[in-house]
């Protein structure tokens, strides 16, 4: 099963995402995953207000790295105008890929500014800020949005066609609604009936945390490509192990803790090109519980490293677990 995707004229493989995954995805984590063999990666969410205002802090979200090409620059905001303007300027500065427009954040400090998952509640105003959009850039623009706002009010058939007809190249479709969160399961039929109603490439999103899984979600679904979101913070290797699975119908054994724990000791190094020690003492410690969490005596090792109080203690710590786990192979 030879995945390939293609939006617009950018062509991708595998047809394996990463999902924007706010305070997670940034441009090192990305990098990453891009060399485990993520076929197209996102910005985490970029403020449509933040870019016209020029702010620092908006514009680091939107930098990348020509390693992460392909990329998807994902915007979000709750004015037509605003939103063109703010992705002709993301156009012109960083030129990337793909512009992706965010319908289906739930957080709520993005709802509460009428934006992301709010948009669910408000089809007419979200098709005049695609279509906006669509017009102001000359590079292939995506949807990324979720099944409803809540169980009353699932979206229609129509305005995905809509979105279609409007100049959107690919439709990423989270299947949960944005009231579930990440509470239920994610309802693949609503996947499997969005491709089956649209001429451009879907892209699933939703209860992936396997290579098997993004396997099935293909073979259940029909859709073009699918996204991985949870699944793959702390575990880059589920984009090397699905490339392999696609390619040759096996993936490779279980990565080992040794293996799990130099990764997070190259994702610290890769941050200090970035940060200052303290800082990245601080970020990392995130990053470092989705990573310890697929080791053995996690909740140990979790306890220790989160209280680390310097960087140094933190190399120590990461460095002693790989010692021990050397040893405990070697023994055995």
């Amino acid at each position: 099963m030879r995945k390939e995707l293609t939006i617009g004229n950018i062509k991708i493989f595998p047809a394996v995402v990463l999902a924007p995954i706010a305070g997670y995805t940034d441009s090192v984590y990305r990098r990453i995953c891009k060399r485990m063999g993520a076929g197209l990666v996102f910005t985490e969410l970029v403020s449509a207000d933040g870019i016209l205002h020029n702010f620092d802090a908006t514009r680091k979200y939107a930098e990348f790295t020509d390693e992460e090409r392909p990329i998807a620059v994902q915007i979000f905001g709750s004015s037509p105008a605003s939103m063109a303007e703010a992705a002709s300027i993301v156009y012109r500065k960083f030129k990337p890929d793909i512009i992706d427009i965010n319908l289906g954040c739930p957080a709520k400090k993005i709802v509460k500014k009428g934006a992301g998952a709010s948009l669910l509640k408000d089809l007419d105003r979200a098709l005049k800020i695609v279509s906006s959009v669509a017009e102001k850039v000359p590079i292939p623009v995506t949807v990324k949005t979720r099944k409803g706002w809540d169980n009353n009010t699932i979206i229609g058939k129509d305005f995905f066609i809509a979105l279609e007809e409007a100049g959107v190249k690919a439709i990423t479709i989270h299947s949960r609604t944005a009231k579930e969160g990440f509470s239920s399961p994610a309802d693949w039929d609503f996947i499997k009936e969005l491709k089956q109603t649209l001429n451009i490439p879907v892209i699933g999103n939703g209860s992936v945390k396997s290579p098997t899984d993004v396997e099935r979600m293909f073979e259940y679904t029909g859709c073009d490509g699918v996204m991985i979101g949870r699944g793959a913070l702390g575990n880059p290797w589920i984009f090397k192990q699905t490339k392999e699975l696609l390619l040759t119908g096996k993936t490779e054994t279980d990565i080992t803790p040794v293996e799990r724990v130099k990764m997070c000791i190259e994702h610290i190094k890769a941050y200090l090109h970035y940060h200052n020690p303290e800082l990245v003492n601080k970020i990392i410690k995130k990053h470092i519980a989705c990573y310890i969490k697929h080791i053995p005596e996690a909740s140990k090792h979790r306890h220790a490293l989160l209280n680390s109080r310097t960087l140094e203690q933190t190399l120590s710590l990461l460095t002693e677990i790989t010692k021990n786990y050397n040893e405990l192979s070697y023994s055995c």
